[in-house]
Order: structure tokens, then C-alpha cells, then sequence
């Protein structure tokens, strides 16, 4: 294995696979009647369903807060089956003490043949799980699925034992990790609501030189999958309850949804492993190399190249310069709350997504020796 390899990321044309946590076990619900006795508002018996009584004792609590509800906590919709996940994660903004409710408190479900792989997994989640509850102040509720392989039936055999850990019924992934196993070299990482999967290359010994050389590559790696659930549950995409697993085709832009990733990548990084960051210039020099426009991209339906991940990055980088990272995160929130995505775009960054696309592709056509001096340094930690 080689430390460093870049991750060669797949975007299918069906969007996110969308698998349902049964009604039967359903944690958010217990989160939130455990959040809420802490709080000393009796929620009843416990049951996996949202009662009425569950219902009155979050009625008390909200009324007793008035306006002190946080920000978010106040623009959430009512206690419901399908909000409590929300509820489950912002609770916490009142006391934090309350985290430890959340199913993502427990240990990761996480699926590999080989236990010094496991390790590897365990210890960079809890590294990426530490910098979005803490640097970041981006809590996630639920309790995610990690399945790795180094080839196509490893890799379905891990992921089937993950599905009946994490109470999912059987679905097909069969045509994700087929394609994600087709790697000449390096690793693939494919994310769905809930859970992600891995595929790298075969290892010839699993051992303590492979785990110290991990913590430079497998890190970063998680940090974007891991961010693609923060990114399902916030907007709402994970609480959305099926019977069945279904495909979840994304109607807001893809360009986002990566470039987010990326750039939440690149801080982790930055601040867990001292890499320098790229400059917009760097960025930007990157970006031209694209193969598709960032109107190509807006769509789920587009498969996503390796090639299209600096043009995302780069524009999201700029999003996040012009209007500040918080409001770039915010976005998810406010799809959460029940806006559209184009609403949502245009309250978070004051224009329209057409406006700002058409915007980024003439950043691109002016010459890049523009500005190269100022922007062609990396940003270095102090």
C-alpha cells in the first residue's frame, strides 16, 4: 500500500442509495427521549415511535426554552419520527453532555478482513469524528457503516455483514463495488446515507509500518465520505423513511455536494496532519483542467470524474471565501429545515446557483498569470 495514493472517487448516476433505518429500531427517537428526561421533561415509557406523551414532554421543553432555542433548534420543524434525527443532533447545542444520547456516540460499525485494517479504520474515524464535533462544531447523530475490501467479493462479503449489524435490510451494491474494485492501483470510496465503502488495492502485509503509514492517507479519506453522511443527514436525505432501499437521485448541485467534501478534506488535513492547503490560485490552475462545466456537474444524473473534483473544490473554495465557511455548511441546514435548494442557494450566498457558475467560469478564462504572485503560495500553519 502506498501512503499518499490519491483516492479515486466514483459518483453513480443514481445518486444516493437511500436504505431506511426500520421504524422497529429506530435510534434517533431513543436519542431524543433520553435527551429530553436529562433535560427533566418526562417523555413516558420508551418506544421507538414518537407518542404523543414523547410529543408533550418536547412541547414543554421548547416552551419552557422560549427564545433561548438556539438558532437552529428554533427553525427545526415539530418532533416528529421523521425530524427526531434533527432533534437528536441539536439538542446537544444546550448542553453538551446531551452528545452522549446520540447513536454516533457508540463505536462505528466497521467491517474489514483484517484486524489490523479495522484498527486503521477505527482510529482515523475517531480522529475525523473528534474534528467535525470539535473544530468544525458539526456534529453528526447517527452511528455510520464502514465496509472495506481489496476486491470485489471481500468487499461484498464485508458490506453484507455491515447491512446486518446496522438492522438494514439486504441491498444490492453489487454494481457500486464492482465499479469501485475496477482500480488499477490506489483506493475508491463510495458514500450513502448512513454508511460508506472502501475499495484499495491489495495489501501484501498488514502490519505496524502499514498502520503508522495509514494515518497520512486513510484519514483524509474518511473525512470526505464522512462528510457525505453529515451532508444526507442535515438536508434531511437520511431521515426520509422507506420500506424498502431505494435510489435517492440528489436534486441540488453535485459540484456542491463534492466540492464541500473536498474542502472539508483539505482542513482536515490541514489542521490533523499539517498539509499545507492549496492556494485559489493552485486551485484554480487545477480547475481549468476539467472536462465538464460546473452546469455539467449541477447534476446527479452526470457521473462525476476524477478530473471534475478540482473545479468543485475550487468553487466552493470561493463560496466559502466570499460568504465565509459557516455559510457554505449552513446550506445543508436550511434544505434540513425544508427549504428548496435553489431557496437555499440563494439565501445562503445572495444569488442565484446560474449567477455565481457563470461567475466561476469567467474567474477561469482570465489569464492565469493574474494575481499568480499573491496566490501561488500554500497556506502554511503558524
Amino acid at each position: 500500500m502506498r501512503a499518499g495514493g490519491r483516492l479515486r472517487r466514483l459518483v453513480l448516476a443514481a445518486g444516493l442509495a437511500l436504505a431506511a433505518v426500520p421504524a422497529a429500531a429506530d435510534p434517533f427517537v431513543a436519542c431524543v427521549q433520553g435527551q429530553l428526561a436529562e433535560l427533566g421533561f418526562d417523555p413516558g415509557a420508551e418506544n421507538n415511535r414518537v407518542t404523543y406523551q414523547h410529543w408533550q414532554a418536547w412541547n414543554k421543553m421548547t416552551g419552557n426554552q422560549g427564545d433561548r432555542l438556539p438558532g437552529r433548534l428554533g427553525r427545526l420543524p415539530g418532533l416528529s419520527q421523521r425530524s427526531a434525527v434533527h432533534w437528536c443532533r441539536e439538542l446537544a447545542t444546550l448542553r453538551p453532555k446531551l452528545a452522549r444520547h446520540m447513536p454516533n456516540d457508540q463505536r462505528p460499525v466497521i467491517h474489514a478482513q483484517q484486524g489490523m485494517a479495522r484498527t486503521a479504520l477505527m482510529v482515523n474515524y475517531r480522529k475525523v469524528r473528534n474534528f467535525f464535533n470539535n473544530s468544525l462544531k458539526m456534529p453528526m447523530a447517527s452511528r455510520p457503516g464502514i465496509a472495506v475490501g481489496e476486491d470485489r467479493s471481500s468487499l461484498m462479503l464485508q458490506t453484507r455483514y455491515m447491512l446486518e449489524d446496522l438492522g438494514l435490510p439486504p441491498i444490492d451494491f453489487s454494481a457500486v463495488i464492482e465499479e469501485a474494485c475496477s482500480i488499477d492501483g490506489g483506493y475508491a470510496g463510495r458514500a450513502f446515507p448512513g454508511l460508506f465503502i472502501i475499495c484499495w488495492e491489495k495489501v501484501e502485509k498488514y502490519d505496524a509500518e502499514w498502520l503508522e503509514a495509514s494515518y497520512r492517507w486513510l484519514g483524509p479519506v474518511i473525512a470526505h465520505e464522512y462528510m457525505h453522511l453529515w451532508q444526507a443527514e442535515v438536508s434531511g436525505e437520511f431521515g426520509m423513511l422507506k420500506p424498502n432501499q431505494a435510489n435517492w437521485s440528489l436534486a441540488h448541485p453535485l459540484w456542491l455536494i463534492e466540492g464541500a467534501a473536498e474542502m472539508v478534506q483539505e482542513e482536515f488535513a490541514f489542521e490533523m496532519l499539517d498539509e499545507p492547503r492549496a492556494s485559489l490560485g493552485e486551485l484554480r490552475r487545477e480547475a481549468k483542467g476539467s472536462s465538464r462545466s460546473l452546469q455539467e456537474m449541477r447534476l446527479s444524473e452526470v457521473a462525476f470524474d476524477s478530473d471534475n473534483y478540482p473545479l468543485a473544490h475550487f468553487a466552493v473554495r470561493l463560496l466559502a471565501e466570499e460568504h465565509g465557511k459557516a455559510a457554505v455548511f449552513d446550506y445543508w441546514h436550511k434544505l434540513g429545515q425544508g427549504m428548496g435548494w435553489r431557496q437555499a442557494f440563494a439565501s445562503s450566498f445572495a444569488m442565484p446557483v446560474e449567477t455565481f457558475e457563470v461567475k466561476v467560469e469567467r474567474r477561469l478564462q482570465a489569464p492565469l498569470g493574474l494575481g499568480r504572485g499573491k496566490e501561488a503560495g500554500k497556506d502554511k500553519k503558524q
